[in-house]
């Protein structure tokens, strides 16, 4: 069966999901989700998405991304495959590093908003061994960049 096509629209606001393939990791240490985060950063200066959210776990990935162009399926494509390029080469690894596409849902409730952010911000806190006690304790999210102006990067709006 096929999949049902992407409908690309300005405006549009998608929660973005990849995890690693097997759920294996796709971050290591910290010069892995700093290279990750850096093509998010790239990806927002060249294609003008606005990152409303996101949080980084060590086999998954969560994002909130608002497009005011239709380029969300482009720019995911440039900035998961620079990512994987980079991990392969780092590695010395060859074959897939994401379980499959990403997969994009479309948030059209406003009011869905902040029960999405509080899942996205929350996932590190949650599950069988949770990796921090409260979201701002986990460096790889934008939470302590809300809670905190002080480390509040400039390309998130």
């Amino acid at each position: 069966m096929p999949r049902p096509p992407r409908i690309p629209f300005s405006g549009a606001n998608d929660h973005v999901v990849t995890r690693g393939d097997g759920r294996r990791k796709l971050f290591h240490d910290e010069g892995h989700y700093e290279r990750f985060t850096k093509g998010l950063k790239d990806e927002v200066q060249r294609s003008g998405w606005i990152v409303l959210a996101y949080c980084w776990m060590p086999n998954q990935i969560h994002a909130l991304i608002q497009t005011p162009e239709p380029n969300l399926a482009k720019g995911m494509q440039h900035w998961l495959s620079g990512y994987a390029n980079w991990y392969a080469k780092r590695k010395r690894r060859t074959g897939h590093l994401y379980q499959g596409r990403y997969k994009a849902f479309l948030v059209e409730d406003a009011g869905y908003y902040w029960t999405l952010s509080r899942y996205i911000h929350l996932n590190p806190c949650n599950g069988g061994k949770p990796l921090a006690q409260d979201p701002e304790s986990w460096p790889h999210s934008i939470f302590a960049g809300y809670a905190r102006k002080s480390k509040h990067v400039d390309w998130i709006e």
